[in-house]
């Protein structure tokens, strides 16, 4: 993620398509996922830099 993504509010769709991706790829060959879930794709909140 970019930050000009999030800035623009992109990456919530971006994430979506992501977490979407990953769960055809998993249901096509869920050996190789095991018993685990694809990863946590929530968005994070914004964040400051010191």
């Amino acid at each position: 993620m970019t930050p000009h993504q999030r800035h623009t509010g992109q990456d919530e769709e971006i994430l979506a398509q992501r977490k979407a991706r990953l769960e055809a790829a998993k249901a096509v060959n869920p050996m190789r996922w095991g018993k685990r879930d694809v990863r946590n794709f929530t968005p994070v909140e914004p964040m400051t830099l010191n």
